[in-house]
């Protein structure tokens, strides 16, 4: 917007201008998405203008009332673009008694910090982790196996499951969550039709189901007895075994040396390969690409609004329930921070949450508490951050829109996960950091 001297502009009943080359864009002020320690005049930042800029409601800082200006200008400042909320903006050859707004906007700018630039790699080209496939462990009787976590929505415990009348020995209808869902008892399967017998239900006495998708896109269950948690396993320690009538797949997992990766679909799981790991078995390379994940895929950890998303090279396992924490460090305990609490949130709560147990090189792990954990397909579209709060820089490494702009438009935060690691120098980021241990875990 350069044709003409400036772009006058009104906020709660006042007039300002600015020249016109340093505005970039003029249209309506439609919602912004929130960011972790905004509040005031501090809406959150606009993804609608020509640039990702924070949003500010200059209306309210003038003394109107909030949210009501309906034009939002994108300007360019020393601290980056800014999105302001004003009433009106037009183009004027000349400004008249109108003066000039750059203190205004200087001063609510001063406050966000300098953006952060050349610490780590381009958040529009985050390094993308070695090829990962993730996989939830769950365990029926003494039987431990995986499932690809591409195909998992969600884990829950449901209010009964029953074999509906003339089915096979592990299907069930599962109740979740107020619905009923077509499904399987893994015991059932696991040793009732492997062993030509009926099995005991122990999955349904314990109430976890497995939620899953099949290639359709529809939702089925699978009960079992325990969930382990989620792991992100590197492709090259995946192993492929022929056999006379297929392929199995086995995973490393901490408690049992190897275990096999079943394929879960609606009519039930694919029956695993005959014959195991015996003296003819043959380990083969991995298979182009890894299963249910994409290259640089994440883990997104749910913190109260927000949703925060990690390399899933960086996350050893997450655990399931209200873990345990000590109030002390023995051991083998590793420290666990409340993410709730880094965001600037309420404590999180102990009911439901889970605990990501997150790997540094050459460190011990630390640990994330978060309300909901769900493996993240990869893909493009990370842009760098606008100018927001300092710890929020030194928290998070770029940003990209879950859904398109709305009411309810919301961000996903690529982690800076080296910031427990390496800490910026800054009293508030240690008092931040300090503030949020929750407690010590143990780990195997």
């Amino acid at each position: 917007m350069t044709d003409g001297t400036a772009v006058v502009y009104s906020a709660a009943g006042r007039s300002r201008f600015l020249p016109a080359a340093d505005v970039l864009w003029v249209g309506p002020a439609l919602p912004a998405c929130a960011i972790p320690g905004a509040s005031g005049v501090y809406e959150g930042v606009d993804l609608d203008g020509p640039a990702v800029a924070v949003r500010i409601d200059l209306v309210q800082a003038l003394g109107g009332t909030a949210r009501t200006g309906r034009t939002a200008m994108t300007v360019r400042t020393e601290r980056g673009p800014a999105s302001l909320r004003v009433d009106s903006a037009a183009l004027a050859a000349d400004p008249g008694d109108s003066p000039p707004g750059w203190e205004e906007i200087g001063a609510l700018m001063a406050p966000l910090g300098a953006a952060v630039i050349g610490d780590g790699p381009s958040p529009a080209e985050p390094v993308l982790p070695a090829p990962e496939t993730g996989v939830l462990v769950v365990q029926s009787g003494n039987r431990r196996v995986a499932l690809p976590a591409g195909a998992v929505e969600r884990v829950e415990r449901h209010q009964g499951a029953w074999k509906p009348l003339s089915t096979g020995a592990g299907e069930r209808v599962v109740a979740v969550d107020g619905t009923i869902l077509p499904g399987h008892a893994l015991g059932a399967w696991l040793e009732g039709e492997e062993a030509g017998r009926a099995a005991p239900d122990a999955a349904e006495s314990q109430g976890w189901a497995v939620i899953l998708r099949d290639d359709a896109g529809q939702s089925f269950a699978m009960t079992v007895d325990a969930v382990h948690g989620l792991v992100s396993v590197p492709s090259g320690q995946i192993r492929r075994l022929p056999h006379r009538d297929g392929v199995s797949v086995w995973v490393p997992d901490g408690a049992a040396g190897l275990i096999q990766m079943i394929h879960p679909a609606r009519t039930g799981p694919v029956p695993p390969a005959s014959g195991g790991m015996g003296a003819d078995a043959v380990s083969a390379p991995p298979p182009d690409g890894a299963m249910g994940t994409d290259r640089g895929a994440g883990i997104a950890v749910t913190v109260g609004p927000f949703l925060c998303v990690l390399p899933a090279g960086r996350v050893r396992e997450v655990r399931s329930g209200a873990e345990c924490l000590w109030s002390c460090r023995h051991g083998g305990r590793i420290p666990v921070f409340d993410a709730a609490v880094m965001l600037g949130l309420p404590p999180s709560s102990p009911d439901g949450r889970k605990t990501v147990v997150v790997e540094r090189p050459n460190q011990e792990p630390y640990g994330l508490l978060a309300s909901a954990v769900e493996h993240r397909a990869a893909g493009a579209g990370w842009l760098p951050l606008p100018a927001v709060p300092p710890l929020v820089h030194a928290l998070f490494q770029a940003i990209r829109p879950t859904g398109p702009s709305g009411a309810d438009s919301s961000l996903e935060w690529l982690v800076r996960d080296e910031a427990l690691i390496r800490p910026p120098q800054e009293p508030a980021f240690t008092a931040l950091v300090a503030g949020a241990l929750a407690g010590w875990l143990e780990v195997d």
